[in-house]
């Protein structure tokens, strides 16, 4: 069963600085966000460098790095 995190951050204010670090694109493939719209009819998504799991502890998240942008089919395919 998956659980549902409410983060301390706004992940919209994340995005934008995402963006402004990476360049508005993919960190993978390079696509642009106004690129990945029109071929994925989807904007990029963020990915969790690590991914976020509990076990009963609480765990401090750095949002600047701990997400990446991806196109859907990268996001798909992982960063490696």
């Amino acid at each position: 069963m998956k659980k549902h995190v409410n983060f301390a951050f706004d992940l919209n204010d994340v995005r934008e600085e995402l963006f402004q670090l990476y360049g508005n694109k993919c960190v993978k493939c390079g696509i642009s966000e106004e690129d990945c719209e029109e071929k994925y009819d989807k904007s990029l998504e963020l990915h969790h460098v690590h991914p976020i799991s509990f076990d009963g502890k609480i765990w401090s998240v750095n949002p600047i790095k701990s997400f990446v942008p991806l196109c859907p089919k990268c996001h798909i395919r992982g960063p490696q």
